[in-house]
């Protein structure tokens, strides 16, 4: 049996009649990929800092970061009690604690500086935030001290003053056989109140904790 002869006009005389419509069919099916794709983009814009301002790699010398001056003044470590410890999913935890000065400039005022985030990246990229889980807080409170980084409620009770430094403490619980070599400590606002509105962070290598 012979095969059936090919119409060499079909192919042609097809695209001929539907060249009206496949090229926004084309482009809906682009958009249909593209537009999830952008939303998300912007609902982790809204959240997520994305451009580093990087910290001199000595932590103690001031930084110029949204209108204020920062540093890091101290790092201890030391390991986490059960209690402490009840929310986190590793047992055998260690607590780090990152003490900061903050020099807040004319035009920012301890609300401001209280929407300051921290959070602690290991050299393989894993993230901690700062503060958390909630016992780790609880804790905090605790011993006096208050992660907020432009009011202190423990204690005596304080705010920023502009020229002014004013310590705080942002506390990380992690794994005891993560390596604190090559960590990095970032400080953000929220992305969509800094400049630019893609949102900018401050990024500082971790100096050496006292055990």
């Amino acid at each position: 049996m012979s095969a059936p002869a090919h119409d060499d006009a079909a192919a042609p005389g097809w695209w001929r009649r539907n060249r009206h419509w496949l090229p926004t069919a084309t482009v809906l099916g682009v958009l249909a990929f593209y537009l999830p794709w952008r939303i998300n983009e912007r609902e982790l814009d809204r959240i997520r800092p994305r451009t580093a301002v990087t910290a001199p790699a000595d932590a103690a010398a001031w930084r110029e970061y949204e209108g204020a001056r920062w540093r890091i003044t101290g790092v201890r470590r030391e390991p986490a009690r059960a209690g402490t410890a009840a929310e986190y999913l590793h047992a055998d935890a260690t607590r780090l604690l990152v003490e900061f000065e903050v020099l807040a400039g004319a035009q920012v005022d301890a609300a401001r500086l209280d929407q300051c985030k921290g959070r602690l990246v290991d050299a393989d990229g894993r993230a901690w935030e700062a503060n958390f889980p909630a016992k780790l807080s609880t804790w905090m409170l605790r011993q006096g001290l208050d992660g907020r980084c432009g009011t202190r409620v423990r204690g005596t009770p304080a705010a920023a003053v502009a020229g002014q430094p004013f310590a705080f403490t942002h506390a990380y619980l992690i794994p005891s056989d993560v390596p604190v070599e090559g960590m990095q400590v970032d400080l953000f606002f929220p992305p969509s109140t800094t400049t630019p509105t893609m949102g900018r962070y401050l990024r500082f290598p971790l100096p050496a904790p006292r055990d």
